[in-house]
């Protein structure tokens, strides 16, 4: 998978390249790259950026956000559910909803008439083997063809999560140019310019891997961080709190009170520098 996704970014990059440093929408990329990586893992296969079914799916998937704000009960609800959502048009443009379940159902009966049980492809694949031995068992399992087409759907409501963090890692690294220039630095330490990046990298690589911690930490959990902080102000009442402010955690130990996101990643990025916590 880390090939494919290698693969991927290489495409990413040749769209960006493609620009000659003019400014651009970096969304209108990032949709179909990310949801191509989740295409390799479901489907096995990627589709060009200029194909109309990459274009209906990718207009999807960008509404999906906005239909998920108001309706994300919908999201786990049974298929039959969520159609009717779609039909009365309380999901936006049905018409897209419904191809990208006829783009699921062709994908799905492709696979079943190409499958090889000593060859297992991608999820699909893997999940129809499994169906196949649990049916034989328990002709009602939930194993069935309704919660595959389920499972698509959520992987790639997955992909919105990642594109959309993705962003906000952009975002984060325009704003703190400081903290850009450090990882330009320790990109170009190990892995250079004649290869490509690899998973491994992430282990000699501490304040980048600091960075997108501490990014995550921002876009997914920063009301949680809050609560946090002010359950801690309640327990340490000479521990002054005020707003914005943040209690870092390492290995359930609070090693510091911080107001700023960069203060954040400095702290965390240093401490994996020297290779450890700080003495007691």
């Amino acid at each position: 998978m880390e090939v494919k996704i290698t693969d991927e970014i290489h495409y990413l990059i040749k769209r960006i390249d493609e620009t000659d440093g003019e400014p651009m929408n970096i969304h209108e990329v990032l949709v179909p790259s990310v949801s191509n990586i989740i295409m390799q893992l479901v489907f096995g296969h990627r589709y060009e950026y200029n194909e109309p079914t990459r274009q209906n799916l990718d207009q999807t998937l960008d509404q999906m956000p906005h239909v998920f704000n108001r309706f994300g009960f919908l999201a786990t609800a049974p298929v039959w559910l969520a159609r009717i959502a779609f039909k009365m048009g309380l999901y936006g443009d049905h018409k897209k909803f419904d191809y990208s379940y006829q783009l699921f159902d062709k994908e799905i009966s492709s696979h079943q008439k190409s499958l090889d049980l000593n060859t297992k492809r991608d999820y699909i694949d893997g999940y129809l083997m499994e169906m196949d031995v649990r049916q034989r068992k328990d002709p009602n399992s939930n194993f069935n063809m309704k919660r595959l087409q389920a499972n698509c759907r959520t992987f790639f409501g997955g992909s919105v999560t990642i594109r959309t963090i993705t962003e906000w890692m952009l975002l984060f690294a325009v704003r703190y140019t400081e903290h850009q220039k450090r990882i330009h630095e320790e990109i170009d330490s190990v892995v250079g310019r004649d290869r490509s990046p690899c998973y491994a990298d992430r282990l000699h690589m501490p304040f980048t891997q600091a960075f997108i911690n501490e990014g995550l930490v921002q876009v997914l959990s920063r009301g949680l961080i809050i609560l946090v902080s002010v359950a801690k102000h309640q327990l340490h009442n000479n521990v002054g709190y005020a707003r914005h402010q943040y209690f870092v955690y390492i290995h359930g130990f609070a090693i510091g009170l911080v107001n700023t996101f960069d203060k954040i990643v400095d702290l965390i990025g240093d401490l994996h520098l020297h290779n450890g916590l700080p003495e007691a």
